[in-house]
């Protein structure tokens, strides 16, 4: 090796090295709220640990309009990341509006490759399914990620500086104390929540947020799933057809491993029984199993609030059909 060689090789070290230390560790009492260890600022990237990192990527639910189940298999054909779609409905006095964020994780040793990976899903997401099918998703950046977590728990709009990720400015705590937790439901400063996780579906969700449009309350609904790799694919593809003999390649079914959350806050305590009942009959007339989250009240809520970044998951299999029939 030439001096140039090695030149250029230590440039090349030198320049990962700095891309490694990019990222800043956040305080102690916010990796207990959040899960997450560390952000890289400038790119919006949070580092959760075990060689998992998250971005989070915002664009309006209505954009999707039919396009919903050629946008999930477009995803789900094309990438084994996990990704949660978090969706929230507000429907009060006749007016309903609703924002989406999508939660996506990458696996990697150190900041370097996940930089690479991130930036390889950004270029063909956007050129090979949101220019083909026309939908707009941008990058969410941490103030407004901060302050939609903090709107969702709290029902506040207040912008939340990011400095508080690192000790600076006024101290937020994002998640005060959730009470009097049972049965999948509890309350959260003056709002009364029920939590309930999907177990069941059948494949026709056709109308499924119907109930949303027609009930006044809050609504935060949770759709995250992740598509085999193929050498997982394989091996369900061969259990499932000695399971069920299926012999003909055609009747092969394609699977996705899924998790389904609906966590409602009202302002009166006395609908909630009622309207906890009225949701699960509805859902049971769509051929849709929801259970009420019992003992998992607390972290069903906090991981609908924060996007996906404290985790929660209960995957069931499901198709790219299903997935965009319960999308918004």
């Amino acid at each position: 090796m030439n001096r140039e060689e090695r030149k250029k090789q230590k440039e090349i070290a030198k320049k990962i090295k700095e891309i490694n230390n990019s990222l800043t560790f956040v305080t102690k009492e916010m990796q207990k709220e959040l899960d997450v260890l560390a952000v890289q600022k400038d790119e919006h990237v949070y580092f959760c640990g075990n060689n998992i990192y998250k971005k989070i990527y915002m664009f309006h639910p209505a954009s999707l309009g039919n396009k919903r189940v050629a946008f999930i298999k477009a995803l789900t054909d094309r990438y084994n990341n996990r990704i949660r779609f978090s969706i929230c409905t507000k429907n009060k006095n006749g007016k309903v509006s609703a924002y989406m964020f999508m939660t996506v994780s990458f696996e990697g040793k150190n900041y370097y490759e996940i930089r690479q990976l991130i930036a390889e899903f950004e270029n063909s997401l956007m050129k090979n399914i949101c220019v083909f099918l026309g939908i707009k998703v941008d990058a969410c950046s941490l103030e407004n990620a901060l302050t939609y977590i903090h709107m969702n728990y709290s029902g506040e709009m207040k912008k939340i500086n990011p400095d508080i990720l690192f000790g600076k400015g006024k101290a937020v705590k994002l998640f005060k104390e959730i009470d009097k937790c049972s049965c999948g439901r509890f309350e959260c400063l003056n709002r009364y929540g029920v939590s309930y996780v999907g177990k069941n579906y059948l494949n026709n969700t056709d109308g499924i947020n119907y109930f949303m449009q027609e009930h006044e309350g809050t609504y935060f609904v949770v759709v995250d799933f992740q598509g085999f790799s193929e050498e997982e694919q394989l091996v369900f593809d061969l259990d499932i057809r000695n399971k069920y003999n299926l012999h003909n390649e055609t009747e092969k079914p394609h699977f996705i491993n899924m998790t389904y959350i609906i966590t409602s806050l009202l302002d009166d305590e006395e609908k909630v029984d009622s309207f906890g009942e009225d949701l699960m009959k509805f859902y049971d007339s769509k051929g849709v199993l929801i259970m009420p989250a019992v003992k998992q009240e607390k972290i069903t809520f906090i991981s609908s609030c924060s996007l996906g970044l404290v985790d929660y998951r209960s995957m069931q299999n499901a198709s790219e059909e299903l997935i965009g029939g319960l999308l918004l």
